[in-house]
């Protein structure tokens, strides 16, 4: 629990720069391509969240957010985003799968899409924040509820 914490610790101070810089980078056929990743996401989490679903959502998040990287110009953000992008997807493609709801989640992206639009860095900066609180939340309830093992016990994550 303590990796994934750290995990969506640095995620929280480094996603609201790259949500900013790349949606106030972006030019338009990039705003396009970004709203029309968000549209297509937030309908894979409408439906019924199966295996291949949540397969799709990751590929879709992971060029949304690479995407914002690239339009924020920013060589050094570029290059520590894509440090920590795999490790996220990874850890987000479990957290879903394992999910009983993405509601959070859900209500806290369906406002991207015109964000991109209007190049609101600071509308994204918040979308992101709450993104973030909705996924490191869903993360930790499904890492509690996880049992482990313990000197050759099962026992539960939470002490």
């Amino acid at each position: 629990m303590k990796s994934v914490g750290d995990l969506f610790a640095i995620w929280a101070v480094l996603g609201p720069d790259v949500a900013a810089l790349g949606t106030s980078g972006a030019d338009p056929e990039q705003a396009a391509e970004l709203r029309r990743l968000t549209v297509e996401g937030n309908a894979l989490l409408a439906g019924p969240l199966d295996r291949d679903r949540v397969v799709r959502f990751i590929d879709i998040t992971e060029r949304l957010f690479d995407l914002l990287a690239v339009a924020s110009r920013n060589d050094r953000l570029i290059e520590v985003y894509r440090s920590l992008a795999g490790e996220m997807w990874r850890v987000l493609t479990l957290i879903l799968i394992a999910a009983e709801s993405v509601d959070a989640l859900l209500a806290a992206g369906v406002t991207w899409d015109s964000t991109f639009d209007r190049g609101d860095a600071l509308t994204a900066t918040r979308i992101f924040r709450d993104v973030t609180a909705a996924t490191r939340a869903s993360a930790m309830a499904v890492l509690g509820d996880r049992p482990q093992i313990d000197d050759g016990v099962v026992v539960p994550l939470r002490r």
